[in-house]
């Protein structure tokens, strides 16, 4: 992904967050996507979110930092995590492997949003910077589907069925979160336009393209 995104022209600086001086890779900097997470918390997933939302609009409020904090909702595509459900799903149907999946995750409800459409999102809150100051935006897809849902719409485009194998339940998943994005819509001019098939279908293509006999992830 660093490789193919550098031949673009965008520049990679491997700093620590935590650690490392970032003046120098801040100046003259404009805007920051700060996009960095620890990914899949167990259970303090959702108060963590909250406390980071809180800290950003405190200092929006308290000191004057045109920031805003954008809620992006089951993000999948092209270049997601390889333990994420669908990278770790298409893979074992075209490797033919077994897929685990978490007992009672069959019915959780999610807005899966395509990756360009999360992008199309944070540019809009770029761009309309002095309308979201200070504001929480939800960037999604409209629409819910079930994880079960999901799974029937790579299996169909794949023509292959998944060979499920049902693992103990895993405790803080949450049971269903929906995007209501009417605020974004209406300040951002925020409109996702790709459904969960065709952003399976870009997901499936890129796998098939970059990974499936190239890179060994399990």
């Amino acid at each position: 992904n660093v490789r193919q995104i550098q031949e673009r022209g965008v520049t990679f600086l491997p700093l620590d967050l935590a650690d490392d001086e970032l003046a120098d890779a801040l100046a003259g900097i404009e805007v920051i996507f700060h996009l960095a997470a620890q990914p899949a918390p167990a259970s303090a997933y959702g108060v963590t979110k909250l406390a980071a939302e809180q800290r950003v609009l405190s200092y929006a409020r308290d000191e004057g930092v045109p920031a805003c904090s954008l809620r992006l909702f089951s993000v999948i595509g092209p270049r997601e995590r390889p333990e994420k459900l669908y990278t770790r799903l298409i893979g074992c149907i075209l490797e033919d492997r077994e897929f685990p999946l978490h007992d009672g995750s069959q019915s959780h409800l999610r807005s899966y949003t395509y990756v360009g459409d999360v992008v199309d999102g944070l540019v809009a809150a770029m761009v309309n910077l002095d309308r979201c100051a200070g504001e929480i935006f939800n960037i999604g897809y409209d629409l819910a589907t079930t994880t079960a849902e999901g799974i029937r719409t790579v299996e169909q485009l794949l023509g292959k069925s998944a060979r499920i194998v049902i693992k103990p339940r895993r405790p803080g998943d949450q049971a269903r979160t929906h995007a209501k994005i009417g605020k974004a819509r209406r300040i951002l001019d925020y409109n996702p336009a790709v459904p969960l098939e065709a952003g399976l279908a870009r997901q499936i293509e890129w796998y098939e393209r970059h990974m499936l006999g190239k890179i060994n992830l399990w």
